[in-house]
């Protein structure tokens, strides 16, 4: 089907990509070893999306704003480096994490990613 071959091609390319601040897949199935169940097993992030941060703050002062931004960055250039284009970057998206007084921060949702194709176009994920 037309969403199998969409998931599979999703999973694939993210279970692939890691940056310390982007969510790691660690295991998916397309439903051939688990009677149709199609499934992905992410890492657990204990933290706060970020849209609940600026909600209970109502704003982040700037230089903690920077460095939220800068993870998020950088996570996205290894992803557009590797061909992979979010697609749905938005608070929600965000997970904040209290590492001992920094923020951890992970990105989620790879689930509308688009994959670059080497001429330049793309195919979405989903």
């Amino acid at each position: 089907s037309d969403f199998l071959a969409r998931f599979q091609r999703e999973a694939k390319a993210a279970a692939k990509f890691r940056h310390p601040n982007a969510i790691e897949i660690y295991e998916y199935g397309d439903g051939s070893d688990t009677g149709g169940l199609v499934y992905m097993a992410f890492e657990f992030v204990h933290g706060r999306e970020l849209r609940e941060v600026i909600r209970e703050h109502g704003s982040i002062e700037p230089a903690r704003a920077i460095r939220i931004l800068a993870r998020v960055l950088a996570a996205l250039e290894r992803a557009h480096a590797q061909g992979i284009i979010h697609r749905d970057l938005k608070p929600q998206n965000v997970m904040i994490e209290d590492q001992g007084g920094e923020d951890g921060v992970k990105i989620l949702d790879f689930g509308i990613a688009k994959i670059k194709s080497a001429e330049g176009g793309g195919q979405a994920l989903t």
